[in-house]
């Protein structure tokens, strides 16, 4: 009330209920501006909801966003693109999610800026394929890797098999690794990567694993620990590590003393190693694409794969990731 003067017309809003001590119509917390035209908040539109910044009036921030709309700049999608796809102007997109007169308005706003998403996403993926699929990476003869096969527990199956020799192959032909593999809890994935890291240890290359929690993250370092014996440098990287520890592992990857590192998020933002070969990502779909692309772009020619518990059809995935991934599924348990 401190903020009405007297005199003044004032169009108040909100939603009326009834006071159950005196039967009377009220509205709690109602909103108000000036009767005026030039009003910059009006209760007779559309007004979109905004987080309260403390100290800051909704009149104040929303003559700023006026201020914003006012200045944005050039277009970001191509003339020829917004002609043959009959869009609204970016610019105007904003105004309609801002300042709408109507639900079509807002409508329009949302698919024209869902398809500034997808167009960016697409001619990313795009760039990606038109770049080189060689690589200097050279991958020989794996030392270790038949002698690990045969001393597990267990056998592997034909589709684990497949998808190690398939993408082993891809390697020693030189072609640079852009891969997908799913498969169900359970189905060895893990397995896959840690044997294709194996490979890469055994061509002097390091690898780095993330995975999207410290429990899983923890768990793959657990079952890894055991085949340390046939010589390979393992390390592990979480948020929680302490700062000491962080520097020391990095100073040790830049001296190329740790072979395959396993880590969450926290990996992303590695400076330097001294010869990455293979970045192995499980259950990419956690991490953001900034992220995914973060260690890729610093090392370009590096082989890269996504492990995935979600399966989608394979025309689902090169429309996803692009048309050079490849897919392996593990069906077999």
């Amino acid at each position: 009330l401190k903020t009405l003067k007297v005199g003044e017309e004032y169009v108040i809003g909100g939603k009326i209920s009834v006071n159950p001590y005196n039967g009377k119509p009220n509205i709690v917390n109602p909103r108000f501006t000036e009767n005026s035209s030039s009003s910059s908040i009006s209760i007779q539109r559309i007004t979109p909801k905004y987080s309260k910044i403390k100290g800051m009036s909704d009149k104040y921030l929303l003559n700023c966003i006026d201020k914003a709309l006012d200045l944005y700049g050039e277009e970001e999608l191509p003339k020829q693109v917004i002609k043959d796809f009959s869009l609204i102007p970016t610019k105007t997109a904003y105004k309609y999610l801002h300042r709408p007169q109507d639900f079509s308005q807002i409508k329009l706003a949302q698919e024209r800026l869902t398809f500034n998403i997808l167009y960016k996403y697409y001619d990313l993926l795009n760039k990606n394929f038109k770049t080189s699929d060689k690589t200097n990476i050279k991958i020989n003869k794996s030392e270790n890797i038949r002698r690990i096969i045969g001393d597990l527990h267990y056998k592997l199956t034909d589709d684990q098999l497949k998808t190690v020799n398939a993408l082993y192959k891809d390697m020693q032909r030189g072609q640079k690794l852009r891969a997908l593999i799913q498969g169900d809890v359970g189905s060895g994935k893990t397995i896959v990567a840690f044997l294709l890291a194996f490979i890469l240890a055994d061509n002097k290359y390091q690898t780095i694993i993330v995975a999207p929690t410290q429990t899983l993250a923890y768990q793959h370092y657990l079952d890894i620990q055991s085949y340390e014996k046939y010589g390979y440098r393992i390390a592990y990287l979480d948020s929680n590590t302490k700062a000491r520890d962080r520097r020391e592992i990095e100073e040790r990857l830049k001296k190329g003393e740790i072979d395959i590192l396993i880590a969450t998020h926290s990996a992303f933002s590695i400076t330097e190693c001294k010869n990455l070969g293979l970045i192995i990502i499980d259950e990419e779909h956690r991490f953001g694409v900034a992220q995914r692309e973060s260690i890729i772009k610093k090392y370009p020619k590096i082989h890269s794969i996504t492990m995935s518990a979600t399966p989608i059809p394979r025309s689902l995935a090169l429309v996803s990731y692009g048309r050079k991934m490849k897919v392996y599924n593990i069906e077999q348990m």
